[in-house]
């Protein structure tokens, strides 16, 4: 009697076998798809929206996917789109004149720094 005529023996193909059906069994199987009440799904987004934190660690910390939690956004605020009729003139003119200024300002202390950066390096030899 060899060591293959034990009872419970198998072969490495019928073993291979045995777990190509398996996992394909458990591939086919579905969980049941979770529920969640329409008030978890609001705080849901709107910790995610107000949080200074990503969606994704949001969604990990409630215990929902990030996509059921990013499509939980898209469903309440849709996509963001600017249309460019909503888009005034008069805003646009502020916020040049802004950013202009923060320029203008942004220059004078890389100026100052540059000046003061040669000092020190003059100083120091």
């Amino acid at each position: 009697m060899t060591w293959l005529d034990y009872p419970g023996h198998t072969t490495s193909n019928e073993r291979i076998e045995r777990e190509k059906a398996r996992s394909c069994d458990e591939m086919n199987e579905r969980k049941p798809a979770k529920s969640y009440t329409a008030e978890f799904k609001e705080s849901a987004v709107k910790l995610a929206v107000e949080s200074n934190r990503p969606v994704a660690q949001t969604a990990r910390e409630l215990g929902v996917s990030k996509d059921t939690l990013y499509s939980w956004v898209r469903q309440v605020h849709g996509k963001a789109q600017v249309h460019p009729e909503t888009v005034n003139s008069e805003h646009l003119y502020d916020e040049l004149k802004r950013l202009r200024r923060e320029v203008s300002m942004l220059r004078e202390e890389r100026d100052i720094l540059k000046k003061a950066a040669a000092y020190f390096a003059k100083s120091a030899t």
